[in-house]
C-alpha cells in the first residue's frame, strides 16, 4: 500500500512522462541505498587461550579542535604539493640540459664542439640546482605542515589516552 501511495505522489510531483519515470526510478534507487544495511567489518581475529585477556579500546569521535587541525593539515599538504611541483623554468632547464648532454655525446671526442656543449651542460646543471632548491615559501610551508601534523598527532594521542583511561572495561574469560 505504501508503495502505491509513494508512486502516486511521485507521479503527481514529477509528472507521468519519461522524465517523471526516470526521476521516480532515481528516487527509488536512492531510497533503497539509504535503507541498505551496512556490512559488518572484521577488525581482528584472535584465538585466546584460557586465562588470556583481550582489550578493545575504541577511538572516540574527533573533537572540534581535532577536526579543525585535520582540515588545516590537509589544506597545508595540498598547498605544499602545489608549491613543490616542477615549475616552467625547471622543465625548461631540464630540456636544455638533456639537449646539451645529447649534443656533447654526439660531438667528436676531444673536439671544440664537445667542450662547448659540455661547458653549457655544466652551466645548465648549476642553473637546475638553484631552481630545484626550495624557496622561502616552500620552507615556511614545510615548517607549518610539520608543526600542524605534530600537534594533530598529540591531540589524537591525548584523545585515545583519555578514552583508554576513562572506559568501563568488561572482562570476559574464554575457556
Amino acid at each position: 500500500m505504501a508503495a502505491v501511495i509513494r508512486a502516486r505522489i511521485l507521479t503527481k510531483v514529477l509528472g507521468g512522462g519519461p522524465a517523471g519515470l526516470a526521476g521516480a526510478a532515481a528516487l527509488r534507487w536512492g531510497w533503497e541505498k539509504l535503507r541498505e544495511d551496512r556490512e559488518e567489518e572484521v577488525l581482528a581475529i584472535s584465538r585466546l587461550k584460557p586465562g588470556e585477556t583481550y582489550t578493545v579500546v575504541t577511538r572516540p569521535a574527533p573533537t572540534r579542535k581535532e577536526r579543525k587541525l585535520a582540515e588545516r593539515s590537509l589544506d597545508l599538504h595540498e598547498r605544499l604539493d602545489k608549491a613543490s611541483r616542477p615549475k616552467r623554468a625547471q622543465r625548461k632547464a631540464d630540456r636544455a640540459y638533456r639537449r646539451a648532454e645529447r649534443k656533447a655525446l654526439r660531438a667528436k671526442p676531444g673536439s671544440a664542439r664537445e667542450a662547448k656543449w659540455a661547458r653549457r651542460a655544466r652551466g645548465i646543471a648549476a642553473w637546475q640546482a638553484t631552481l630545484a632548491s626550495p624557496s622561502k615559501r616552500q620552507r615556511a610551508l614545510e615548517r607549518k605542515v610539520g608543526a600542524v601534523d605534530s600537534r594533530l598527532v598529540e591531540v589524537r594521542a591525548a584523545a585515545l589516552g583519555k578514552a583508554r583511561k576513562g572506559t568501563r572495561r568488561t572482562r570476559r574469560r574464554f575457556t
